[in-house]
């Protein structure tokens, strides 16, 4: 079966901390939203924020998109991109060679840019399809090569973020390894978008 290998770096569910209101009329404790209340809130928008960016993939098998977070913010985006065959990054595709493989598996068919990585070389707004291809999800990077894809100061902005992922149930290992690598402290996933995508697979039998 594949799947998360490695569930402690992922969770589908936010930590909120509890909020008391003290020294408020009876009034305003019922009508004045609560931290925990603006958090869910503002938490509803970022994921529907990502979702939104769904719509870019080119991906035919699952699209998914994710955000490095920090402190309730989106500081940049990522989308899954392929470029099976001969085609480039981006391009509108008319077959999948992944259709019918097990999840986790055949990256090397259609060389794909994963989310989770492109939005952490994001943070670098001028990156080029060609340099984020030289990170897809089929190739199994050291950490020396991911480190020299950015400067101090990028690494400075991941350290500690979140990467809040829209459109699958888990993250590859070797996704998880690039986000360590760079800082990223947790994987967040989109309960919404990641069962959805769960339970097409399992219909299609392919976990």
């Amino acid at each position: 079966m594949h799947g998360p290998s490695r569930k402690a770096y992922i969770s589908g569910k936010a930590t909120v901390q509890a909020y008391k209101c003290g020294g408020l009329s009876g009034f305003l404790q019922k009508n004045i939203p609560t931290r925990q209340q603006l958090a869910r809130s503002n938490e509803e928008e970022i994921w529907s924020t990502i979702r939104a960016l769904l719509r870019d993939s080119n991906c035919l098998k699952t699209q998914t998109a994710a955000a490095i977070v920090r402190d309730g913010k989106i500081l940049s985006f990522g989308f899954n991109l392929c470029a099976p065959g001969s085609s480039s990054y981006g391009d509108a595709l008319e077959a999948c060679p992944r259709t019918l493989t097990k999840t986790g598996t055949g990256y090397e068919l259609c060389s794909p840019i994963h989310a989770e990585v492109m939005a952490c070389l994001n943070i670098r707004h001028e990156r080029t399809s060609r340099e984020l291809g030289r990170y897809a999800g089929h190739i199994q990077l050291p950490e020396k090569k991911i480190l020299a894809a950015f400067t101090s100061q990028e690494l400075e902005v991941l350290n500690g973020s979140s990467l809040w992922l829209v459109g699958h149930y888990w993250a590859c290992d070797n996704c998880q390894d690039f986000l360590r690598v760079v800082g990223v402290a947790d994987i967040r996933i989109d309960k919404l978008t990641g069962d959805a995508t769960r339970g097409s697979y399992k219909r299609r039998k392919l976990t």
